[in-house]
């Protein structure tokens, strides 16, 4: 109910701190727009992030799940797993109990996303 819309008249210029933990929350009220916050966004996989691939080796780090699931849950892989009904978490592969130790290496980050998001818990 009510228009997507910037508050604040700097938003552009602020959208680099749009995935700051420090800022997000301000941000997200003040820069909705911008910040890619509106509810019945088009768009519902996208990075609101800028910076998504330089910080593509925290997707499958269990600490910052919650906030690259929020920002750039395009490069993390995470579209199609959103919180909120039933099945959706699962593993694409068969071996990935197996693979475990691979969750959380940076050179595999995407792969065991896409693959393995219910052993690596990604979703």
């Amino acid at each position: 109910s009510g228009q997507c819309v910037d508050v604040a008249s700097n938003c552009n210029d602020l959208s680099h701190l749009c995935n700051n933990a420090i800022y997000s929350e301000l941000l997200s009220k003040q820069c909705a727009k911008t910040c890619k916050q509106c509810s019945g966004s088009t768009n519902q996989c996208a990075d609101v992030a800028g910076n998504c691939q330089q910080l593509s080796s925290l997707c499958t780090n269990s600490l910052y799940n919650s906030l690259m699931k929020e920002n750039c849950a395009k490069t993390c892989s995470f579209c199609g797993t959103s919180s909120g009904g039933t099945g959706g978490c699962k593993d694409l592969a068969t071996n990935c109990a197996e693979l475990a130790t691979l969750c959380n290496n940076a050179l595999y980050s995407s792969i065991m996303s896409q693959n393995c998001a219910k052993t690596c818990h990604m979703c």
